[in-house]
Order: structure tokens, then sequence, then C-alpha cells
């Protein structure tokens, strides 16, 4: 995330269950689920603090007693009803929507910020290549604090972007109407970086948690896996479980968010192609930790 601090405020609680910038190559100035046709529950169980989770693969959509697909909310509320479980969401972006909607499981309130859509089985920024520090981003409801999120990368053959472009795994995630705040966790299309940032709430306020710039895997390609958890005040992310930043959140000083919910967004640099779908997630599994 190539910018400067960032933040955002707003916690949605769905029934049975409980920040961002980068860019230009670099970065910003300051897992796969296996095959699901709908969004569904994944199995239970969760990562330990120290390896990439397998708890967040899609093993197949739900259905009800009829043999339908389950929607979403029935979907997450059947794996958290209360009784302790983890809480658990994957999708493989089976509507076309925009904004992200998926029965009403994904939330964007932040209005300077930009939306994200889905087509084709991927979701994706609609942000223009204005190289501003309004990413799109999308969020659940209802998870705990300790949460894990495995998206799988889709990357256009030939990508050439012609400036920096991001996606990003949000962690512990809150908005408003003007407010957006959390941790974001990047990775940039080439794997030039792949950072870990704080949002403070406004617009262009964000702190990097790790250096700007570090993290990067050397290359990114369609298919990997890239996955981010948050434990206490330690976040561990991941690419084809090669780990790439493994930071605490308190060590920057100043607020340490202690609540929210994992999402995702997306970044693009000044000058950066705005096809939409090429460079996005073809799939997303989020769940809460022991």
């Amino acid at each position: 995330m190539r910018r400067h601090p960032i933040s955002l405020v707003l916690l949605v609680v769905v029934a049975g269950c409980s920040s961002s910038p980068s860019h230009d190559g670099t970065s910003r100035d300051a897992g796969v689920p296996p095959e699901a046709d709908d969004a569904s529950v994944d199995s239970p169980g969760g990562p330990d603090a120290g390896a990439p989770s397998d708890a967040a693969s899609a093993h197949g959509e739900s259905l009800d007693a009829a043999g339908r697909s389950v929607d979403a909310s029935a979907a997450v509320d059947a794996a958290g009803d209360g009784d302790g479980g983890p809480v658990m969401y994957s999708t493989h972006f089976p509507a076309t929507e925009n904004p992200i909607s998926e029965d009403g499981r994904w939330i964007h309130l932040g209005e300077p910020w930009s939306l994200v859509a889905t087509s084709g089985g991927v979701a994706y920024g609609t942000q223009p290549g204005d190289g501003a520090y309004t990413d799109s981003y999308a969020h659940l409801s209802g998870f705990p604090p300790d949460q894990s999120v495995t998206a799988t990368i889709h990357l256009a053959a030939g990508f050439s972007p012609g400036g920096t472009r991001e996606v990003e795994i949000h962690l512990r995630w809150a908005d408003s109407a003007s407010s957006a705040r959390g941790y974001e966790c990047n990775l940039a299309y080439n794997g030039g970086y792949a950072e870990v940032v704080r949002w403070n709430g406004p617009l262009g306020d964000y702190t990097y948690v790790s250096s700007q710039g570090s993290g990067g895997p050397g290359a990114v390609h369609d298919g990997d896996v890239f996955e981010a958890q948050i434990a206490g005040t330690t976040i561990t992310t991941w690419l084809n479980g090669q780990q790439l930043q493994h930071v605490d959140v308190a060590s920057i000083g100043g607020t340490v968010w202690t609540d929210g919910n994992p999402g995702m967004g997306f970044w693009r640099g000044a000058g950066a192609s705005a096809t939409p779908g090429d460079y996005g997630f073809s799939s997303y599994a989020a769940t809460s930790l022991p």
C-alpha cells in the first residue's frame, strides 16, 4: 500500500456470529478454497498463529432440506449460532453484482471510497486509476477479533497495468459514511511488495505497520493463494504458504484496533489500467480463530 495513514468505524452483527494504501509497482506513500459454486460455509477449524490456515477453504455449497442452495446469510448463521463454534464464510463470487452483496453479506458504508464488483467469478475494484486513496472495499460482519482470510488470486494473462495495482485482505475492518478503519494486507500485482497498513479512519489517513515496500514475493501468478490472519496483536501473511509478513500492530504506537471484520479491497495507482477483473480474487474464505 503506497500511501499515508487511514481508519474506519462500524460493526454490523449477524445472528450467530459474534486500513489501506500502497501503489506504483512498489508500495503507496504515507488460500484457496477448494471448489464451491456458491457462497457457503466452510467446515470448522482454524489455523494456529504461526501457519497458514486450511480451515478457510470452502468445501461445496450448503443445501436446505429440499436440496436447494442456502443463501449466504443462512449459510453463515448455520456455522455460528451462538454455540461457540467458528464463524466462517466462503464464496467463489457466482453472481454479477456492482456493488457486491451476496444476499447482504458484504457491506460498504464509506462514501469517499470505491465499490467492489463481481463478474465472471472474479471480485475486483471499480476505482479509477487516478492514484487517489479511494480504494475499493467491502467487508463481512459478525466475526470475533481474531480472524483469518484465504483468497485466490486472479491475474489476467499478459497483465501489464501501466501503474501499480494491489489486491488487499482486510482484517478487523469497520466503517461509517465518512470513516474506514482496520488493517490492510496488500499484494502488488508484480510481487514488488506485500505490506501491512493500518487505516486510521479518515480518507487518506493511514500508518504503515510493516516497512513500506517490504514483503514482496517477487512474482504473482494467476491461481496463487494469498492469506492473512490476525491473532491478538500479530498479523501474519503468506503467499502459497511462504510467509511474507509477521508483525505486531502494537509496535507502531497509536490505536490498536481490537474489533472489526474480515474484508477485501483493491487499489489502482495513477495511470494504472482499469479493465474489470484483470487483477482480483476468484475465491474468498474467512474464518474466526479459536
